[in-house]
């Protein structure tokens, strides 16, 4: 479910034209007796990035880091967020690497574009495509241009 969430929020990033400098990642978990549950939440600084594999990876730090400290109960609700947004325009790639990457993730975004939600992913993603289905967030309607993971459009 994280995986799909930051899958998401990388995709509508690009759209508006938005570099990432901060993962955040919060999980509520369940315990047997109580009423409302513990939780966890931490940070990550992440380089000036848009590309959805090298914030996977940032994601899969925390996770673990989270398991580590986990009260083995099960999860309730799981939140990731991309923070301290930057422009795109506010500063060049150095690297041909860098280029090769956005231009990738844009390609991404335009097939799925085209051919529908998922018609290209992340391998870390493939039994994850059906979850996470579009909602209305609490700051703006999503952007009904963007495919969703149930295919279903608006």
């Amino acid at each position: 479910m994280a995986l799909r969430l930051l899958a998401r929020a990388t995709q509508r990033m690009r759209s508006l034209e938005y570099f990432a400098t901060l993962l955040s990642l919060h999980v509520r978990f369940a315990r047997a007796g109580e009423h409302g549950g513990g939780g966890w939440g931490d940070w990550s600084p992440v380089a000036r990035t848009d590309d959805t594999a090298e914030l996977n990876r940032a994601l899969g730090v925390m996770w673990d880091q989270m398991l580590a400290c986990s009260p083995g109960t099960g999860m309730l609700q799981v939140g990731v967020r991309l923070e301290g947004l930057e422009p795109v325009g506010t500063q060049m790639p150095l690297f041909e690497g860098e280029r090769n990457r956005r231009a990738l993730m844009r390609a991404v975004d335009a097939i799925n574009r085209r051919g529908g939600a998922n018609t290209v992913y992340l391998g870390s993603m493939h039994g994850e495509r059906k979850t996470a289905p579009r909602r209305i967030p609490f700051g703006a309607p999503p952007d009904a241009s963007l495919p969703d993971s149930d295919g279903s459009g608006w």
